[in-house]
This record gives structure tokens, C-alpha cells and sequence, in this order.
């Protein structure tokens, strides 16, 4: 939810999604498997904003080999591939946070100006805050909100209560 209104307030018109879950249902599945998965929540809230998004602005590790070596060389290539088309988005979801190196790589050596020609909206754990010289809007969590959730799994398993997934709460920082 976050991820699309972050894309909808910064004036984007068509969104890109540039996402290195790759343990996940692909994002181009459908279905009742793939209902609810993060990529189809995300493509659903996205839509919902009036948003635009094609199946070629989507890069994840369902686009290669399911797995991601190199976070960095992953997130140039997917921009790049993303940036290639003959239409582009006008804004571009970069999802986890180690993502965010590569794909500022591409957009500077390609020398696009963010956020004129394209709008980032990026993710961040708030303890560990990228450098990042563009402006743009950072959904964000906290790592300690995950770390308690896993540990509440962890004593729930034990003392043999019902698994429920946790989902930490993100928030949107606009950085000018």
C-alpha cells in the first residue's frame, strides 16, 4: 500500500517494479496460488491508484535464474532492461533496500533526471539508511519490528500456538 501511494502522491502515471524477492509467486502469475502474494497485493494496490503497469516494467528473479548473486549487478541489468523498452514507466518501485546502489548506478549513468523523467520510490530499513542523492520517497521499516515479529513466531512454534505471518508496518518518507 505504501509502495503504490508513494508512486500515486509523487505524480507517477505508469509504474515499473524493480523487486528482488525472487522466493516468491512470480508477479505475472494468477490465480488463487498467487492471490495473495506480495507481488499480486502490490499490482492490485497499484492498479487501484489508477496507475498504469505492464508485465515488461516488472524486473524480479523470476526474470532470471530465481536467484540474485549480486544485488547490485541485479539492480543495473533490471533497470537497464526496464529503461530499454520502447515505453518506459514515468516511476519505478525498488524493492528490498540492497537494490538501491545498482539501480542509482543505472539512472545516473544513463543520466535520467530524477524525478523529472522518473520517479523513485525506493525501500529502506529506517536503521540503515542509504545514501541516495536524488530526490525521491522511501517506504520504510523497522528492523526491529521484524526481528520481534520472528522472535514472537519462534515462541508461538514452541508453545504450540498457530503460525500466523507477521507483517511489519512500513511508512513513507519523501526525501526533497
Amino acid at each position: 500500500e505504501r509502495a503504490a501511494e508513494g508512486l500515486a502522491k509523487s505524480g507517477c502515471r505508469r509504474a515499473g517494479l524493480l523487486l528482488s524477492l525472487s522466493d516468491c509467486a512470480d508477479p505475472r502469475e494468477s490465480g488463487e496460488q498467487a492471490r495473495h502474494t506480495f507481488f499480486v497485493r502490490l499490482r492490485q494496490e497499484i492498479v487501484a491508484r489508477g496507475l498504469e503497469i505492464r508485465d515488461e516494467w516488472i524486473f524480479t528473479g523470476h526474470n532470471e535464474s530465481n536467484t540474485v548473486d549480486d544485488y547490485s549487478r541485479f539492480a543495473f541489468d533490471g533497470f537497464n532492461a526496464i529503461w530499454d523498452r520502447a515505453e518506459r514507466p514515468d516511476g519505478l518501485f525498488v524493492f528490498t533496500d540492497d537494490l538501491i546502489p545498482g539501480t542509482l548506478i543505472a539512472a545516473l549513468a544513463r543520466r535520467i533526471d530524477i524525478p523529472g523523467e522518473l520517479k523513485l520510490v525506493l525501500h529502506r530499513n529506517q536503521e540503515l539508511q542509504p545514501l541516495c542523492p536524488v530526490p525521491c520517497c522511501f517506504v520504510e521499516n523497522r528492523v526491529r519490528d521484524i526481528a520481534a515479529g520472528l522472535i514472537s513466531l519462534v515462541v508461538d512454534q514452541y508453545e504450540g500456538r498457530d503460525i500466523i505471518p507477521i507483517e511489519p508496518a512500513y511508512h513513507q518518507v519523501f526525501q526533497p
